[in-house]
């Protein structure tokens, strides 16, 4: 099966990894995204036909087609993902603020 992975995930992989100290080149994070998108399981449907995926406590978002994987984003690990989820979605729920006239 054919695997593309997008700029974007591999960016997000890299500074990942930056917080947790560790240092990885690009194709080490390429090897390691195509294993998960391959190996992981779903564990969440989302809009347009992607889903997330887990694998090793890794998070990553892929959309399947026919003969193809393509990984749209990478989600970290477990307290990373949820942190991200939080802080997202209460910027979302938080009252706009109105101007007073």
């Amino acid at each position: 099966m054919n695997v593309t992975i997008r700029k974007h995930a591999i960016e997000r992989f890299l500074d990942w990894q930056r917080t947790t100290m560790l240092s990885v080149v690009p194709e080490k994070a390429e090897q390691v995204l195509t294993r998960a998108a391959l190996k992981g399981r779903v564990i969440m449907r989302l809009p347009g036909g992607a889903v997330e995926i887990e694998y090793k406590d890794l998070y990553l978002v892929v959309k399947r087609h026919r003969d193809a994987v393509e990984v749209i984003t990478f989600n970290g690990d477990r307290a990373w993902r949820n942190w991200y989820r939080k802080h997202h979605s209460m910027a979302r729920c938080r009252p706009k603020a109105v101007a007073a006239l």
